[in-house]
C-alpha cells in the first residue's frame, strides 16, 4: 500500500511483485479505492485489468467486500462506487438460439446478424410472422430502454447483469457497456487495453486522470507481441481467397442494384475516418511533419474506391501465397518486404507506403494503421455483411497489411517452409512483433498511473527494459510466513547420481527417465491428496509418459494416486480437472500432468489438498533454435542489452516460479516445491526466482540427490501434520489468530445463505431509478 501510494502522488508507474496467496488483490483494491475516494480531483477512474473471466469475476467480489467494508468504517462517506465488468458476448448473452452455439466468433456473428442497423431496418418492413425476419428481443429491449437507464451506487458482477437482463428482458452485453461508460471502477480483460482494435472503452479525454493495473502481469510483454503478431499459413490465404470472391460479389450486386449506395460509402469513407481520428482539414494543412503528397492525398486511391480496394486485396493474397512456394528459410525486414509486394504487384505506394520517421506526426500514424482494416471494415458494413466469423481470414490479411505498413521498425518477417518436424508442406509466413513496448506504449503514454503486479515478476529490472519504460516504485514484498509453509527443493542427482537434465541431447537417456519415475513414485507414498507435475512441453510431456507406459510405470503410479493429464482441447482438460479435484476431495488422491506454459500453469489455482507437492520434471525453457525467440534476443541485445542467455533464463525462470506457486493460495496453505534438473541450481539462474521462495530456500537443500530429497519431504509432512507453532520471530502473535479467528467465525453467523443480499440487483431496490 505505501508502494502505491508513492506512484499515486508522483502520478508515475509501478512494478509490484507480492506472493500468491497472500491478499495481494484485496491490498491493491483497499488502497486504491480510498485514493479515488480522499483524491476524487487527481484520479476519476480505476481500470484493472485481468486475463481471464474467472479472475475478473474474483476481482469483482473482491471490490464488492471492499466497498462493502467502506462502508461500515465511513458511513459518512460521500464518495459514491459504481464498479462492472465487460466481457465478450458469449459470456453475457440470454438469447438461447444465440448462447447454443458456444464458439465466441460464432456468437459474435450472430449477434451481428440481429443486431446491425440494415437488419433492423429490413425487419421493419417485414410482417410479425414472417419467417426471414431476424432479431433479438433483448436488444430490442435495450435500444428503447437505453436513454433512461440510470445506475445506482455498488458492484455489478456478470450474474447480476445477466440475471437483471433475464428477468427485464434487456440485453445484458450492450447493458454491460453502458454500465462500464458510467463506472468509476472497471474490470475487463488485457486485450481491452493493449488491442487497438478494442481500446475505445475510455475516453481520451479522462485517460489521465485513470489509474490501470494490470493483474498477474508477469506475462504481459508476451501477450504485447501477441496483440502485434500474424501468422499466415496456406489454409489462412485459401479462405482468404474465398472471401475476396463473396465480397467482390456481393459488390458486384450491390453495384448493379443501387451505385447511390457504393457513393454514400465513399464519403462515409473520408469523412468518417477523419472524425474516429479526430481530426480537421485544419490539423492536417497546419501540419509541419505531414509530407505534401499527404496532405494533398491522405488516402490512397486503390484504397478509396471499393473496387480497387478489392483488387489490391486480391494482389497481396496471391503475392502471399506464391510467397510460400519458395524453399528456403527467410529473415526480412517490414521496409525490404513492403517494396518487395510494391514491385511484385505495382501497387500504389501510398496504399502501404509508411512515413517511417521517428516523430511522425499523429495523422499518418493513425491513417496508415487504419488504411486496409478500416476500409475493409466500411466496406463490409456497406455490403451488409454480417457473418464476420466467415471473414476472419481476409480480416487477419488486413490487420497484416496495416501492421506491414505502420512498423518499419520491431518487427521480422519469418518465413518457414517446414516449422515443424515433419510438417511437410505446411509453411508459415510469420509478422512477428519483437518489441513489447510498441503494444503498451500508448497506455503508459495516455494514463497517469499504471501499476504492473503479480507474484512472479523476479528480477524486476528485467520488465522495465523490455516495455521501455521507467516505473517510480519497483518493489519486491515478502512473505510473512508464520511456519514453514513451503518448502522448495533442487534435484539434481538421480539413480546413480546421474545429472538430471531435460536438455535435448539428454532427452534420450533412459537413465533421467527412470529416476524421474522413481522420484514421482516415491512422492506418491509420501505426499497426501494432490501432487501437480509440470512439463517444459507437450512432446516431451508425451515422450515421458510413453516410455512409464512401455516400462508398466503408470500402473504402480495407479496403485497410489488416480492420474490426470492437461490437454490442448479445453473442454477435455476441463473435465479432467473435475475429476483431479474430485480424487482429492474423496481422499484418493491424484497427479495431474501438466505444461509449465499451459492453461494449469496460468490460471488455476490447487489450494489446500489439491496440491500438497509441485514437482517440475525438467526445465521450462524455449526451444533455443525457434528463429522467432532468436530475433528477439537480438533485438532485445541490441535496444535493451539484455542478453540472449539472460532472457531466455527470465522467461524460463518466471515460468517456473509461476508453477511453483500454484501450491500455496492462503496463509494456512502449505506445499513442497521441487525442482528437478541441474540447471535449476545454478546460481544466475537461482538469483532470478522471487524473494519470497529464494528467502525459504536452505543452501542444503539445494543440488541434491533423490534419497535426500525425500527424506527432507519426510521431515517436512511430519512437521505439517503436527500441532500449529508459532514462530516466536513472527510478526504475528497467538493472540492476532485467536482473534482473527473470532472475527471470521462471527461474520459466518452474519452472513446470509443465498446472493441476493450482497446483489446490486436486490428486488427491495428494484425500481425505475435502478437499472
Amino acid at each position: 500500500m505505501k508502494a502505491l501510494r508513492h506512484a499515486f502522488e508522483n502520478e508515475g508507474h509501478g512494478i509490484l511483485e507480492m506472493p500468491t496467496g497472500t491478499g495481494k488483490t484485496v491490498s491493491l483494491l483497499a488502497c486504491i479505492l480510498s485514493y479515488l475516494a480522499t483524491h476524487p480531483d487527481k484520479y476519476k477512474k480505476v481500470i484493472y485489468c485481468t486475463r481471464t473471466v474467472v479472475e475478473m469475476e474474483k476481482t469483482l467480489e473482491e471490490v464488492r467486500e471492499v466497498i462493502k467494508t467502506r462502508k461500515q468504517e465511513f458511513p459518512e462517506e460521500q464518495y459514491k462506487f459504481v464498479c462492472s465488468g465487460l466481457t465478450a458476448r458469449k459470456n453475457l448473452c440470454i438469447n438461447k438460439d444465440v448462447r447454443q452455439l458456444n464458439n465466441g466468433d460464432k456468437v459474435d456473428a450472430e449477434c451481428r446478424k440481429r443486431t446491425s442497423h440494415w437488419v433492423r431496418l429490413k425487419n421493419m418492413k417485414l410482417n410479425d410472422d414472417d419467417q426471414n425476419k431476424m432479431f433479438c428481443p433483448y436488444f430490442e429491449t435495450f435500444e428503447e430502454q437505453k436513454d433512461e437507464l440510470k445506475f445506482d451506487d455498488g458492484v455489478y458482477n456478470l450474474d447480476d447483469i445477466k440475471g437483471y437482463g433475464k428477468k427485464n428482458n434487456i440485453c445484458p452485453y450492450f447493458l454491460a457497456k453502458k454500465i462500464v461508460a458510467q463506472s468509476n471502477v472497471i474490470v475487463y480483460n488485457y486485450l481491452y487495453m493493449l488491442d487497438p482494435q478494442l481500446d475505445n472503452l475510455i475516453p481520451e479525454e479522462i485517460r489521465k486522470d485513470c489509474i490501470v493495473v494490470f493483474d498477474e502481469a508477469h506475462n504481459i510483454d508476451n501477450i504485447c507481441l501477441e496483440a502485434f503478431s500474424v501468422k499466415i499459413n496456406k489454409a489462412l490465404l485459401n479462405n482468404a481467397s474465398q472471401n475476396v470472391d463473396r465480397i467482390q460479389a456481393k459488390l458486384d450486386n450491390v453495384e448493379n442494384t443501387n451505385k447511390q449506395k457504393m457513393e454514400q460509402e465513399y464519403q462515409t469513407l473520408l469523412k468518417g475516418l477523419q472524425e474516429r481520428g479526430k481530426i480537421t482539414q485544419q490539423k492536417v494543412q497546419e501540419s509541419k511533419d505531414l509530407p505534401e503528397e499527404m496532405k494533398q492525398e491522405a488516402i490512397p486511391f486503390s484504397i478509396r474506391k471499393a473496387r480497387p480496394f478489392i483488387n489490391h486485396l486480391k494482389k497481396l493474397v496471391i503475392f502471399l501465397k506464391n510467397k510460400l512456394k519458395e524453399k528456403s528459410d527467410a529473415i526480412i525486414d517490414p521496409p525490404q518486404f513492403l517494396k518487395e509486394v510494391q514491385i511484385t504487384n505495382k501497387t500504389d505506394t501510398k496504399t502501404l507506403k509508411q512515413e517511417q520517421k521517428k516523430n511522425i506526426n499523429f495523422f499518418i500514424k493513425f491513417f496508415t494503421k487504419r488504411f486496409t482494416e478500416e476500409r475493409l471494415s466500411i466496406l463490409m458494413n456497406t455490403l451488409e455483411i454480417a457473418e464476420t466469423d466467415e471473414y476472419k481470414a481476409i480480416s487477419q490479411i488486413a490487420r497484416f497489411s496495416s501492421l506491414l505498413s505502420q512498423y518499419a521498425f520491431g518487427f521480422k518477417i519469418i518465413f518457414q517452409p517446414n516449422p515443424r518436424d515433419g510438417a511437410l508442406n505446411d509453411p508459415f509466413l510469420n509478422f512477428a512483433c519483437l518489441d513489447s513496448s510498441l503494444a503498451i506504449k500508448p497506455v503508459f503514454e495516455a494514463f497517469k498511473s499504471v501499476i504492473l503486479t503479480s507474484g512472479t515478476m523476479s528480477p524486476l529490472e528485467m520488465l522495465p527494459k523490455i516495455l521501455d519504460f521507467k516505473p517510480v516504485v519497483c518493489q519486491s514484498i515478502n512473505i510473512e510466513l508464520t511456519t514453514n509453509t513451503i518448502q522448495p527443493l533442487i534435484i539434481t542427482k538421480g539413480i546413480d547420481f546421474s545429472e538430471l537434465s531435460s536438455e535435448y541431447q539428454a532427452r534420450n537417456n533412459i537413465e533421467i527417465t527412470r529416476s524421474y519415475a522413481l522420484l514421482l513414485l516415491e512422492l506418491c507414498q509420501l505426499v497426501p491428496d494432490g501432487i501437480v507435475v509440470f512439463f517444459p512441453s507437450y512432446m516431451y510431456m508425451e515422450k515421458v509418459i510413453q516410455e512409464w507406459n512401455e516400462e508398466k510405470i503408470l500402473e504402480q503410479l495407479q496403485k497410489h494416486k488416480l492420474l490426470y493429464f492437461e490437454s490442448k482441447d479445453v473442454q477435455q482438460c476441463s473435465t479432467s480437472l473435475q475429476h483431479y479435484r474430485r480424487a482429492c476431495d474423496s481422499g484418493r488422491g491424484a497427479v495431474f500432468f501438466s505444461i509449465a506454459r499451459g492453461k494449469i500453469a496460468e490460471g488455476i489455482d490447487f489450494n489446500h489438498h489439491y496440491g500438497r507437492c509441485v514437482l517440475m520434471l525438467g526445465f521450462p525453457v524455449q526451444n533455443s533454435n525457434d528463429p522467432i525467440l532468436l530475433e528477439r534476443c537480438k533485438f532485445l541485445t541490441e535496444n535493451h542489452k539484455i542478453s540472449k542467455n539472460d532472457y531466455i533464463e527470465f522467461d524460463a525462470m518466471r515460468q517456473a516460479a509461476q508453477c511453483l506457486g500454484r501450491v500455496i493460495r492462503g496463509k494456512k496453505d502449505y506445499g513442497l516445491m521441487v525442482m528437478a534438473e541441474k540447471r535449476f541450481a545454478r546460481s544466475r539462474v537461482k538469483s532470478k526466482l522471487p524473494k519470497w521462495i529464494k528467502r525459504q530456500m536452505k543452501d542444503s537443500y539445494q543440488d541434491i540427490s533423490i534419497d535426500l530429497a525425500l527424506n527432507i519431504s519426510r521431515i517436512y509432512y511430519k512437521e505439517m501434520g503436527n500441532d500449529f507453532e508459532l514462530d516466536p520471530q513472527s510478526y504475528f502473535t497467538k493472540q492476532y489468530f485467536e482473534e482473527q479467528e473470532a472475527i471470521q467465525q462471527q461474520q459466518k453467523e452474519n452472513e446470509n445463505d443465498n446472493l441476493e443480499n450482497s446483489s446490486i440487483f436486490n428486488e427491495n431496490k428494484m425500481n425505475e431509478e435502478v437499472v
